[in-house]
């Protein structure tokens, strides 16, 4: 099962795994975490145990690296968690790079994290259809052959397009694309 890494689809698999059963819980897990999970796991009366393992940190090793390629005409960037986007964002805008993302393309991993890029006016942003880094690897694959995008009749999501129908029966699966 997949919960997206995200406290409130963790929380839904838990009661659509264990039926709110009070278990004993261990979460390995960074020491900069929300609260949530705790707050809801003490609530439902298992005992759940935090185990910080790891600590988070911002950083940027290479300011000059980052402007560089975001001034190259290399295109394609993956990106992989909330985190990341978030701190993306941040670092565009502090080293004042937005007039270079019209040119790049960003691959996320899934619209909660595309979310965090909506400040920024990148070319395309690509999510795969399932939350996970080989759907994310595929798209990838996918793009770089070649695929044929074509946009969708004009619906209430306009705002996505998926492969042509002839692509659609030959290939399986299907490529979210955000403007």
């Amino acid at each position: 099962k997949n919960s997206d890494g995200n406290t409130k689809d963790i929380i839904l698999l838990f009661k659509k795994i264990f039926n709110n059963r009070k278990i004993n819980i261990l979460h390995p897990c960074a020491k900069n975490i929300s609260m949530e999970l705790e707050n809801y796991f003490y609530n439902q009366g298992s005992n759940y145990n935090k185990l910080p393992i790891y600590e988070v940190k911002k950083q940027c090793s290479s300011n000059k690296g980052f402007r560089d390629y975001l001034e190259s005409s290399h295109n394609l960037i993956t990106i992989y968690s909330s985190r990341t986007a978030l701190s993306f964002v941040e670092t565009i805008k502090r080293l004042n790079l937005e007039k270079f993302c019209k040119n790049k393309i960003i691959f996320a991993l899934s619209s909660k994290i595309s979310d965090h890029l909506s400040d920024l006016n990148f070319k395309k942003i690509y999510i795969p259809d399932f939350p996970s880094e080989r759907s994310l690897i595929e798209v990838v694959r996918n793009f770089k052959k070649g695929w044929k995008l074509k946009k969708k009749n004009e619906t209430k999501n306009a705002n996505f397009i998926d492969l042509d129908k002839e692509e659609f029966k030959k290939k399986k699966g299907f490529l979210k694309y955000f403007f």
